[in-house]
Parts: structure tokens; C-alpha cells; sequence
């Protein structure tokens, strides 16, 4: 119950002179701010500790902004370096770019031939052979198929891999060096490619590693700290560039117009958490009974004590739930769920795979059209496959310098994980046909050249496997009537249309009956 004196005006009514108000108590008007204040507090600490009110959430993208990606993107030249790092920064936490970029890295096979330049009137066979065999085993130690795959990644991140070759008599790796540190100077007249150099002034922030480098590294370092260029080149047969853009002489990473839009589906993934989060929150509003409204302290409760019953509720309450003390009265207004937060989302990340040229069934099937997915994947195969016509000049480049009486030069294949089947049978078909394709028909199995002839001599030579074994009975070594009852060879699930495959089902299911 309140006292008579409580009931003090709060503020003074037309009819107070200003002299009434120099007789109000100063400690009631200071004890009831104290108590307002708790009251105030403990509502905003409860709300706030909600999440409720939180406008931003941070994202693994909170690096960069969307402003910083346009202003880079307008001056690609001059922000060279910070859209390299934008793109290394998003394919370590952006899951659809870091699967966009290994999809490319991972596509070509690098199944090669090793072929002769020409073929002279007069052969002495035993040298050719000796040649052959120099290239083929000089291809062999370059081990392709792992050193490509840093090789791509890094080349389809930053549109530019910048290399040196380090090898021993049996050993070989390409070592990465930073593209901070390198500058295309010109297009090779002899074969295309682009030449670099380095900067060593690298070495002065880096010091400690300098030894692990090769030797030709440390003799341009002793030159740079001697007053000699910052910059040099390398030895054109180590030295080695691949870029993807291969039209353009600055550095534009290869799917930089897909960066806007991963910002804006992370924008809307942002906003829909938020709304999420306010649909499901909950305000409990406890109000103060009041006596005659407009007088200080008219409350039929003492404040402090309901202040001890909203601590006591507020701390009882689970997460997302909170509580609010208050004289008036709170109309909640909830948020209304809409309907197209998925569909806005699900746009965004179509966006970016149409920004980066491929469709998006290729990595999720979902209501795949295989017309659309397999235009996606040409369109795919020839932007790596140029890529490796640059490695194709490269290694020849290198072929070239051990290259004695007889040339030889690498020939790679065009095959994807994906056209591997169909080039397979067409190379077996042209074999089977006497044309001069065993070699390509090997590689397209998975045989480097010096693989095909090993196993060659191992099982017909040395362990005389084709006397030992018999052919495996198919419809090319069975009579007419071993097979007659055989009909047609079954197709692979793959080539086969939806209702056929759906008639296998039930006729299994049927035979198990």
C-alpha cells in the first residue's frame, strides 16, 4: 500500500506555482529514478540478452564487403592483389566457390601419347628407340597427375600460376612461388607462352628460407643484395606460367563476376536468420497495477519488489524467451513468415553458378536436364582443356633440350572424367579398325607410354601371359550356337531410359517373388 505522500505529482499542473514545487521531497523523487532505473535495466539487460534486437549477424564473408568487392572489381588492374586474396579468402570459407574451383582443377585427366615430331627418311631404330625412351621416362618423373592438380587450383583462384621446376635424376615438383612477388613481362615469340620474373626482395621479409631454395635463387639474391634488379627471370625450361585468362596480360580471376552474388546470398541468408530468429521470439510483459494516473510512484505495487518478481521470472526463462516490467501496456507485432525466403535464397545461388557460366545441376541433380548439364560440361572441358595446351608447349619446351637426333613431343588427350567412356570406345574402335591408335587407346585407360611397354614385355616376354591365359568367352570368341540364346548385350543403367530402368526394378522384384 502506498502512503498519502506518495501520491506527489510528477510533474506540476497548470494551476501549481513554482513555489509548491520547492516544497517537494528531493529523496522521493530520487529513490523513485533509482527504482525507474532497475526497471529499465532489467528489461533491457533481459531483451538484449535475447539476441532479439541484434540488426547484424556476422558471417565467415565479414571480411570484405560488398562495397569493397564492386570497387575492386571496377579497377581490376589496379586491385590486383586485393582481388587475389578476395578469392583465396572465399574459396577457404565459401563451400559453392571452393567446389567450383576444384571441379575445374579436378576435370582433366592429363592422359597423354608421346609422339615424333618426324619421322625421317632413314631411321636408325636403335637411336630412335634410345630417344622414345629419353622423353617418355623424362615425363614419367614429372608425375602429372599430382603436380597438375596444385597446379589447376591455384591457377583457376588466381587466373595465373607463377612456377619453377625443381627436379633431381628421379625426383620432380613444381614449386608454387607467390603471385605478389611476380610479373608477366612478355609473350614468348618461340611458343606462346608468357615469361615472368621474380622479385627478391621476397627473401628480405623471408630471410630463414632462402637456403631451401634452389641454387639459381640464392645466386640472384646475392646479386639483388649486392645492388643488383629486384626482379629477374628464370631459365625458360624451369621457369613455368599458366594462365587462364590467356588473352589478357594482367592477372583477372577466372570467376570474379560470381563474387557479388555469393556477397548477396550471404546477404539474404543473413536477413532470413534475423527474421527467423525475431519470429520465434517471445516477450513476456509483466504491468504494474496503477492508482490515479499521472502522480509519481501511483503504483499499487512497490517497484523494488516488482522488480525482485522480474528477476526472478527473467532468470527462469529459457533462451529466445524474454521479460519486460512495465506501467503500460506492449501490443506485440510479430513479423509475418514469408513465403519466398527459400525462393529468394535458392535464386542467389543460382545466380552464381549462371554468373560463372555453368548451370547449377552439375552439382546438385536436382531436376537435372541432361542437355543443359552436358552443354555446362563442353563448355567446361574447353576452358581446361586450353589450360593445358599452355602445360602441353611447356613440357615440349622442356623436351626440346634433351632432344638429340630425333624429336619427340607430349600429345595430350582430351579426356574429362566425364567424355572418358565415349573417347575409350572410340579409340578402341579405331584399334580394333588397324589404325595406329594402341598407344592412344592405352592412355585413354589410364597407360602412360613407359606403363604400356613394361607391362608389355612383363606378360608377353617374361611371364608369357597371352600363352597361359584364354581369351574371355564373349560373342567375339563363342560359336553361333554357344550364343545364340544370349540376345542382346544388356545397356548400362546410364543408357538406358527412366521407364526401362523402372521395368528392370519390378522384373527383379518379380524373379525374387
Amino acid at each position: 500500500m502506498t502512503n498519502k505522500d506518495d501520491n506527489i505529482p510528477l510533474t506540476p499542473s497548470p494551476t501549481q506555482s513554482p513555489s509548491i514545487l520547492s516544497d517537494i521531497d528531493n529523496d522521493k523523487i530520487i529513490d523513485f529514478n533509482r527504482r525507474k532505473n532497475r526497471m529499465f535495466t532489467t528489461v533491457k539487460r533481459s531483451i538484449a540478452g535475447s539476441g532479439a534486437n541484434s540488426a547484424v549477424f556476422n558471417s565467415t564473408l565479414s571480411r570484405f564487403s560488398s562495397k569493397d568487392v564492386e570497387r575492386f572489381l571496377k579497377q581490376p588492374v589496379t586491385f590486383e592483389r586485393e582481388l587475389r586474396e578476395l578469392s583465396n579468402y572465399i574459396y577457404n570459407v565459401n563451400g559453392i566457390y571452393r567446389s567450383l574451383i576444384e571441379f575445374f582443377a579436378l576435370l582433366p585427366k592429363y592422359n597423354y601419347t608421346v609422339e615424333p615430331f618426324v619421322v625421317p627418311d632413314k631411321i636408325n631404330k636403335e637411336k630412335y628407340r634410345k630417344s622414345y625412351f629419353k622423353a617418355i621416362k623424362e615425363i614419367e618423373k614429372m608425375n602429372l597427375n599430382h603436380q597438375m592438380l596444385k597446379v589447376m587450383k591455384i591457377a583457376f583462384k588466381e587466373d595465373v600460376f607463377f612456377g619453377y621446376a625443381v627436379e633431381t635424376k628421379d625426383t620432380f615438383f613444381i614449386m608454387h612461388l607467390p603471385a605478389d612477388y611476380c610479373r608477366i613481362t612478355t609473350l614468348n615469340p618461340e611458343d606462346g607462352l608468357y615469361d615472368f620474373e621474380f622479385d627478391f626482395s621476397y627473401f628480405d621479409t623471408y630471410t630463414d628460407i632462402i637456403d631451401t631454395y634452389p641454387d639459381e635463387f640464392i645466386m640472384y639474391y646475392e646479386l639483388y643484395k649486392n645492388g643488383g634488379n629486384r626482379y629477374r627471370s628464370f631459365n625458360k625450361q624451369r621457369a613455368i606460367c599458366l594462365k587462364v585468362n590467356e588473352e589478357l596480360r594482367y592477372p583477372l580471376i577466372p570467376f570474379a563476376t560470381i563474387f557479388e552474388s555469393i556477397f548477396d546470398l550471404d546477404d539474404y541468408k543473413k536477413i532470413k536468420k534475423q527474421k527467423t530468429k525475431m519470429d520465434n521470439f517471445l516477450l513476456l510483459t509483466q504491468k504494474i497495477p496503477q492508482g490515479n494516473k499521472g502522480t509519481l510512484n501511483d503504483f499499487l505495487i512497490d517497484l523494488d519488489l516488482a522488480g525482485d518478481f522480474h528477476d526472478l521470472l527473467a532468470g527462469s526463462v529459457p533462451d529466445g524467451i524474454s521479460v519486460a516490467l512495465s506501467p503500460m501496456d506492449i501490443t506485440a507485432t510479430r513479423m509475418e513468415k514469408s513465403k519466398n525466403d527459400n525462393d529468394t535464397i535458392a535464386q542467389a545461388q543460382k545466380d552464381i553458378y549462371t554468373d560463372a557460366g555453368i548451370t547449377q545441376q552439375m552439382f546438385n541433380p536436382e531436376k537435372s536436364s541432361a542437355a543443359g548439364i552436358n552443354k555446362s560440361i563442353t563448355i567446361a572441358e574447353d576452358i581446361v582443356f586450353a589450360v593445358v595446351r599452355q602445360l602441353e608447349v611447356w613440357i615440349n619446351r622442356r623436351l626440346s633440350k634433351i632432344a638429340g637426333q630425333y624429336r619427340y613431343h607430349i600429345k595430350f588427350l582430351d579426356i574429362t572424367n566425364f567424355n572418358m567412356k565415349e573417347k575409350q570406345d572410340q579409340l578402341h574402335k579405331a584399334a580394333s579398325s588397324s589404325l595406329p591408335m594402341v598407344t592412344e587407346y592405352a592412355s585413354s585407360l589410364g597407360m602412360s607410354p613407359l606403363d604400356l611397354y613394361n607391362k608389355a614385355i612383363l606378360e608377353n616376354e617374361v611371364l608369357g601371359l597371352h600363352d597361359l591365359l584364354r581369351p574371355l568367352q564373349t560373342s567375339y570368341t563363342q560359336t553361333s550356337k554357344e550364343c545364340e540364346n544370349d540376345g542382346a548385350p544388356t545397356k548400362d543403367d546410364d543408357s538406358v531410359a527412366a521407364s526401362t530402368e523402372v521395368w528392370r526394378e519390378s522384373d527383379v522384384a518379380q524373379d525374387e517373388v
